[in-house]
């Protein structure tokens, strides 16, 4: 019999709320860093349903696979299309060092990272998943941790203790060659990676611990979590990184906790939608009523606010309407919208 993971649609529901916080900058020296445990879990969440569908159909990996990139691929035409007015301005200055030099960023950012705003996380998922499909019949299990989590440390190097290394000339020539060609590891594939092979651990059942122990892991990585992030912000002055190294055992426990709760909701593929319509328009939203709020020169605290609330109505609202309008014949394609 097939599970309905109720708690995990209300966990993507309010995730998807903690990534509106972290772009409006909704009291980020009281929320952060723990609002950057959203875009992990959404990960995590991505990746451990896709393996429990292939769990219960093993002779057809390949395409439960491919349907699963197929579908995201539509995802983001979807919202490439809807959204291009909006990321023609943004992405502008790809193109202030000359037409070369734009298309050149163009192409490396559509195949590796953002062409809209937030379509980052979308290509990622893709890329990690097909690569961790194409190691894990060839590398061991235990192997392939290690290996993530180093990527997963390397990220953090580019992310949170960027400041500390730039002043090593080896290390930057590295990461300036590595982004010429790939972007930043840090809204790129190589970040997804620890996150959606954590996922495929807890649906094959390679992640075993007690609620008791998923609760202590949870309150003691929260804590050091936050110790990290006021170490990184008094030594860099920087507040809004995207990794943090304790990130990863508090998003272990904190799925683990919700993956195995008893939390029934009566919307939960209504809650599914709306995040995933939200987690795609949102930057997009924020960027024009940001405009718009700067010229009414509102105080900046208080447009953090007003950004939030305007951005969450706004985002619940479209979700709203697209569901409505996808049951109509003629509007069914709204359906790729989530």
């Amino acid at each position: 019999m097939k599970k309905n993971y109720d708690s995990l649609d209300l966990l993507k529901y309010v995730m998807s709320f903690f990534i509106v916080a972290i772009h409006t900058e909704l009291f980020p020296m009281v929320l952060y860093p723990w609002l950057r445990i959203a875009v992990p879990l959404f990960f995590v969440v991505s990746a451990f349903l896709l393996q429990n569908k292939i769990n219960g159909d093993p002779a057809n990996e390949k395409q439960i696979v491919r349907k699963f990139c197929i579908r995201l691929l539509k995802l983001y035409l979807f919202w490439f299309v809807v959204l291009l007015p909006v990321t023609v301005v943004v992405r502008r200055p790809w193109f202030a060092d000359g037409i070369a030099e734009g298309l050149r960023l163009t192409i490396t950012n559509t195949l590796f990272s953002s062409t809209f705003s937030a379509s980052w996380f979308i290509v990622a998922t893709i890329e990690a998943m097909l690569i961790i499909s194409f190691l894990r019949s060839r590398i061991s299990r235990h192997v392939l941790t290690a290996i993530f989590l180093i990527v997963y440390c390397i990220c953090c190097l580019r992310s949170s203790y960027y400041t500390l290394l730039q002043g090593n000339g080896l290390y930057m020539l590295i990461v300036k060659t590595y982004e010429f060609v790939f972007t930043s590891p840090v809204t790129s594939f190589p970040v997804a990676l620890i996150w959606m092979w954590i996922g495929i651990l807890f649906a094959n059942g390679d992640i075993r611990l007690s609620k008791k122990h998923l609760s202590v892991i949870a309150v003691i990585s929260a804590v050091l979590l936050y110790v990290e992030w006021r170490w990184v912000y008094a030594i860099t002055g920087t507040f809004n990184n995207d990794c943090y190294l304790m990130l990863a055992p508090l998003a272990v426990a904190l799925f683990g906790i919700v993956k195995d709760s008893d939390v029934k909701v009566k919307n939960g593929i209504a809650m599914r939608r709306i995040s995933t319509i939200t987690f795609c328009s949102h930057i997009s939203i924020i960027v024009v009523l940001n405009i718009v709020l700067t010229r009414i020169m509102i105080n900046d605290s208080v447009k953090s606010i007003i950004l939030f609330v305007m951005t969450a109505c706004i985002c619940h609202c479209l979700s709203f309407i697209i569901m409505k309008l996808e049951k109509n014949k003629r509007l069914a394609f709204l359906r790729y919208s989530h």
